[in-house]
């Protein structure tokens, strides 16, 4: 899929950037939200056993499960390999992991932090 790659700061400034991504299937979105969620709900059921803390500790992780299990039922898309992008700011390479989004991907350039934006032509 051909992708543009471009910085939100100056929206004249683009690339194009070859990639593989698919959609994902319902039952892979339920298993990310799962996994997401569960995490934090499994960190609320430890914390019930920390004396004192745990009045703060359980609720927060319980509304950071839920906060977090939403975020990742919003992902609809995944990339499938590796994507190189060059930084628009100072041309250094960037490598992006296979991970699941929703459009626009953003990231940043480890070596400027420049943001960057990757949507579809």
């Amino acid at each position: 899929m051909r992708l543009k790659c471009e910085r939100p700061s100056n929206l004249n400034l683009t690339s194009e950037v070859q990639a593989d991504v698919r959609s994902l299937r319902p039952d892979e979105k339920i298993r990310e939200v799962m996994k997401t969620g569960g995490l934090f709900f499994g960190l609320a059921l430890v914390s019930v056993l920390i004396p004192v803390f745990h009045f703060v500790l359980v609720p927060m992780f319980l509304l950071i499960a839920v906060i977090f299990g939403i975020k990742a039922g919003k992902r609809n898309e995944r990339l499938t390999q590796d994507v190189r992008v060059t930084c628009l700011n100072c041309a250094s390479e960037i490598l992006l992991k296979p991970v699941s989004f929703e459009w626009p991907l953003e990231f940043r350039c480890p070596q400027c932090a420049e943001p960057h934006r990757l949507k579809p032509f």
